[in-house]
């Protein structure tokens, strides 16, 4: 594939309209040494194939310049995530820490961006409403806890109708941090009274030692909760787990229920 053809297509976020193709991160990487600053991320084309997709990398990032594309595909985005984590284990090697970090910026965010994913726009009223709850409960989690220094952050959300209501819920993963090593992670559901959101129930998804390492909401259907887990397989190395496990909730009785495959 020429280079030109895949920065075409990333460049459509620049002047594409709501339904058009729009260039995503899926993975990003800092990587320091003393007062040095890499960065390289994996970037691709929206859509069910995640494709055409590159890696990107920022040689000296502390001067937030664009990035330098090393690698493309056009038909395998396997090839994408390989390379990046190829690139980042090269830079740690080399005797540069490297840890993930959340797509946009350069640390892990607070509270992203809380858009869904799917094509129908959430009014901005509801994801303002969203905020205002997730600031109010990350509060009162962080007093509950027994760790002085623990805190809450927002990971992922997306808005749907959880409890068939014709009202849009939302559900939420949440990272739990303290002064040990690694991050919890739990899934909580949110439902709409019409006038706010109220938390409902929440599970535990991984972390802290377990094989999930992160987990990412693909969307609500049909009132299910719909997960794309990120496990470590046997060789992986700290920073880049490859392997991928789908999980899926529904909100039964007040509770998270997982939907088993044979269910």
């Amino acid at each position: 594939m020429h280079r030109r053809t895949i920065l075409f297509a990333l460049g459509l976020v620049a002047a594409a309209g709501p339904d058009d193709a729009r260039a995503l991160t899926d993975e990003a990487f800092m990587c320091r040494s003393q007062d040095l600053e890499r960065r390289v991320e994996l970037q691709y084309v929206e859509g069910p194939d995640r494709l055409p997709c590159e890696v990107v990398y920022w040689r000296d990032f502390t001067e937030r310049g664009e990035g330098r594309p090393v690698w493309e595909a056009q038909n395998d985005f396997g090839f994408c995530i390989e390379r990046t984590r190829d690139l980042v284990q090269k830079l740690q090697d080399s005797g540069w820490s490297c840890r993930k970090v959340a797509p946009e910026d350069d640390e892990v965010a607070a509270i992203p961006a809380l858009a869904p994913h799917g094509p129908d726009a959430v009014p901005s009223a509801e994801r303002t409403k969203l905020d205002q709850a997730l600031a109010r409960d990350l509060r009162r989690l962080a007093q509950l806890s027994s760790a002085a220094d623990a805190r809450f952050e927002v990971a992922g959300a997306e808005f749907g109708d959880l409890d068939r209501d014709g009202d849009d819920d939302a559900a939420v993963v949440l990272n739990y941090l303290s002064d040990r090593p690694g991050i919890a992670q739990f899934l909580m559901a949110y439902r709409f009274d019409g006038d706010t959101f109220h938390p409902t129930a929440k599970t535990y998804l991984g972390g802290l030692g377990a094989d999930v390492l992160t987990s990412d909401i693909e969307r609500i259907h049909d009132g299910t909760i719909e997960l794309l887990l990120q496990m470590r397989q046997q060789g992986d190395q700290e920073c880049c787990p490859s392997g991928r496990h789908r999980r899926a909730y529904v909100l039964e009785d007040g509770a998270l229920v997982e939907l088993r495959p044979d269910s």
